[in-house]
């Protein structure tokens, strides 16, 4: 504890482990605000001759902007342009299609999503269309079917029963099993991607506090008499800066409703956190002095930006996203059996980093 305290202290007065740590407040503010505006999220671009549906979406679609469109080429420049994110492109004979595939299972495609790239949000608009068809199909499927079986039915009659055995106000509802606040914490994704980034620079940054400490002989007072011994102190020195880390962290993920379940997310937090360091003891190991690792860090953060699903996921160049730790962390908060390879993925960092630590100490050995 007086360690822990010590440390804390000498941290804390640090102009630059202050600043990283504050990174997060801005960012946090940041999401929240454009999250809860309309326009911040995405822009469809829609073209129909139903414009029933354009005052439907908007309605009944929050976060997205819509933009009405007289053609669809106008719908797709808008794309091609970057004015809008994705274009949803209505057949003119949208609700005929609708009608027979319900009647006769007659499937033709009927509405045309065109989209310039693929990201975590776009995937999520599409769900929302789906969402907004496919109750259309299933009423018509649902009335065809009482008609056809019992014959002339009052419409109004219809309808009623219809909602009576809806499951709610709506039929179908996207919604994620862990979020508690619906499609505002999907759309919030992104930031966790980020805040996994930024946990892993407060890693780095830790890393290199505890080598300047070791090459000044903060430690060399203290004896152990064992590889292993040491070795687990060295994992707990870079530890002990990343609790205030931590704590913003989750602090971070709960102010922007994203946090999940207490079980799914503490064990994920737990794995990624023992990843980060792991992962970064290992660089600094391979790099071999300060220099050389402060060089690499802007190239590692940038590989985490592109190749782990922060933004967008990429399905290509899977061996670099399996090096990642971020890439664990952020499938396993959403995908259970993703907890099996992040941690036969935290056992090879293991051993890897401990044989790595092994041959550093060999090597100073030989040059005294």
């Amino acid at each position: 504890m007086m360690w822990f305290l010590l440390m804390q202290k000498r941290l804390l007065k640090k102009p630059s482990f202050i600043v990283i740590l504050l990174l997060i407040l801005p960012l946090t503010v940041f999401f929240k605000l454009t999250s809860s505006e309309k326009s911040g999220v995405l822009t469809i671009a829609v073209h129909t001759v139903n414009d029933g549906l354009i005052k439907n979406f908007s309605s009944s679609i929050e976060n997205v902007n819509f933009i009405q469109c007289d053609s669809e080429e106008e719908a797709k420049n808008l794309v091609l342009e970057k004015k809008a994110d994705s274009a949803w492109l209505f057949d003119k004979d949208f609700e005929e299609r609708i009608l027979k595939a319900a009647k006769d299972g007659i499937i033709r495609p009927c509405v045309t999503v065109f989209e310039a790239e693929e990201n975590t949000a776009l995937s999520f608009s599409r769900e929302l269309l789906y969402k907004e068809i496919y109750p259309l199909f299933s009423y018509q499927a649902y009335r065809f079917y009482v008609l056809e079986r019992f014959g002339t039915v009052d419409e109004e009659i219809l309808f009623e029963e219809y909602n009576r055995f809806a499951s709610g106000p709506e039929l179908f509802v996207h919604k994620n099993a862990f979020f508690k606040n619906g499609s505002n914490a999907f759309l919030l994704l992104p930031f966790r991607g980020l805040l996994s980034v930024w946990l892993m620079l407060c890693t780095f940054a830790s890393v290199l506090y505890f080598m300047k400490d070791s090459k000044r002989g903060v430690f060399i007072w203290l004896h152990f008499n064992s590889q292993i011994k040491k070795y687990l102190f060295s994992l707990s020195m870079i530890l002990i800066p990343l609790v205030s880390s931590s704590l913003i962290f989750i602090s971070a993920l709960i102010c922007s409703s994203l946090f999940t379940n207490f079980s799914g997310e503490f064990l994920a937090f737990i794995l990624f956190l023992c990843s980060s360091i792991l992962f970064s003891h290992i660089i600094f190991l391979l790099c071999g002095n300060e220099v050389r690792f402060c060089a690499v860090l802007p190239l590692l953060i940038l590989i985490f930006l592109v190749f782990c699903p922060v933004f967008m996921n990429i399905h290509s160049l899977r061996f670099i996203q399996y090096l990642l730790p971020p890439f664990y962390y952020l499938n396993a908060v959403y995908e259970p059996y993703f907890f099996i390879f992040f941690l036969i993925y935290e056992l090879v960092l293991l051993v890897l980093d401990f044989m790595l630590y092994q041959l550093s100490q060999i090597a100073k050995i030989k040059t005294l």
